[in-house]
């Protein structure tokens, strides 16, 4: 009996892991989706990134490319303040707009950690309470972040250390390239660390450690290599 509950209790977190992977993957992107709308451009969703686009970014990129070697060079050109102001708007956007999805993330897991921490009458409340543990777990991704951009370097498939939406910011905000990712990186860890082992009854804890392997593993898989793909090219 306690076998088929075991399987049972897999089979149902599991599941939920696998859509938590999709909708986590998509509601980061709409953070970023929602600050461009915001910022006045056209934007594109895809399965595991966004495209934001104007006129104003258009045309910097396509005078960059006719006049590259003028600006490399620093030579004086014609529009050049007009340019460089268009430019500056470009980069403080796409700050804000990178920023958007991080923030995205970690506010909604957040919220919904501090749900569980200080209202206890949560725990009674089955649906709402295992819909708010998903919800924390939105911090995993920080976590994710920063053991993925060293698998890349170990691999020599970047050259930095750190992978991201927390790399850019760091390299937005001029700081060490990794300030941004091992910091919410180990604040990801203390809540995940909270979520699993003081949060989460005991008597699931084992399958629900379980069952966040499988379906994460199952979820990145159908939706960034498989469905996704297709879904949203």
């Amino acid at each position: 009996m306690q076998i088929i509950i075991l399987k049972n209790e897999i089979f149902y977190f599991s599941t939920c892991f696998v859509f938590l992977t999709i909708f986590g993957t998509l509601h980061h992107e709409l953070g970023h989706i929602v600050i461009a709308k915001l910022l006045g451009y056209d934007t594109i969703l895809h399965y595991s990134s966004m495209e934001w686009n104007s006129d104003i970014k258009k045309s910097i990129t396509d005078f960059y490319i006719k006049n590259e070697s003028i600006i490399i060079e620093m030579r004086p050109f014609q529009n050049s303040i007009q340019y460089y102001k268009k430019l500056d708007k470009i980069y403080y956007d796409e700050f804000l707009i990178v920023l958007g999805g991080v923030l995205h993330t970690i506010i909604t897991g957040s919220i919904a950690f501090f749900l569980l921490v200080f209202n206890k009458k949560i725990k009674s409340r089955r649906i709402l309470f295992w819909f708010l543990v998903f919800l924390s777990l939105f911090w995993s991704r920080e976590i994710f972040n920063l053991f993925k951009g060293a698998l890349q370097f170990i691999f020599k498939k970047s050259s930095s250390l750190f992978w991201g939406d927390e790399l850019k910011i760091s390299t937005y905000l001029n700081l060490f390239e990794g300030t941004v990712s091992i910091l919410l990186g180990i604040i990801g860890l203390l809540i995940l660390s909270v979520v699993f082992f003081k949060i989460i009854p005991i008597k699931y804890r084992l399958s629900f450690i379980f069952s966040a392997l499988i379906g994460s593993f199952i979820g990145y898989v159908l939706w960034m290599i498989l469905v996704g793909p297709l879904i949203l090219p």
